[in-house]
């Protein structure tokens, strides 16, 4: 299984819980995704947004998948796990149960729309 990721530049998107965090390890693979700001910079926490952002690269999911059939079959069978559940997020079932989630860092943000308030903002970007 994999997924496109790209770095966080909007201060908006760092708290927002629309848009998915995902930490990866140094091979590459997915390590767990969260709509909380992940992971806690212990040592930034306290300073300004901006800066936190400038500490370390945080990413944000994209949302798109690519699957081998034989994964895509299995995932499918495994039931609903608690951490999905928990925070909604689809991809944490195959984590919970072994299918690994690379992840490639792309420069190209995506705009999701998550929420009402999403649409009006891709509205003007088609005008623009």
């Amino acid at each position: 299984m994999s997924t496109a990721a790209t770095r966080i530049k909007d201060i908006a998107e760092y708290d927002n819980p629309n848009v998915v965090k995902v930490v990866v390890n140094v091979a590459g693979r997915a390590l767990y995704f969260s709509r909380r700001t992940i992971p806690f910079v212990r040592d930034a926490a306290s300073r300004p947004i901006a800066e936190q952002l400038a500490a370390f690269p945080f990413l944000k999911h994209l949302g798109i998948y690519g699957y081998r059939r034989e994964a895509l079959l299995k995932l499918v069978k495994f039931p609903v796990s608690a951490l999905e559940a928990a925070e909604k997020l689809e991809q944490l079932r195959a984590l919970d149960n072994g299918i690994e989630i690379a992840v490639v860092t792309v420069q190209h943000d995506s705009v999701g729309v998550d929420v009402p308030g999403d649409v009006e903002r891709v509205e003007k970007l088609l005008k623009a």
